[in-house]
């Protein structure tokens, strides 16, 4: 699965990167 990760803080945002570290174990962040 292809998982699109957005926000409105900007990519540097510690809370973009939690994110993405959490979605990686269920699929493909994109």
């Amino acid at each position: 699965m292809k998982i699109l990760v957005i926000n409105d803080d900007g990519i540097t945002s510690p809370g973009i990167w939690a994110a993405v570290r959490a979605l990686r174990q269920v699929g493909e962040v994109v």
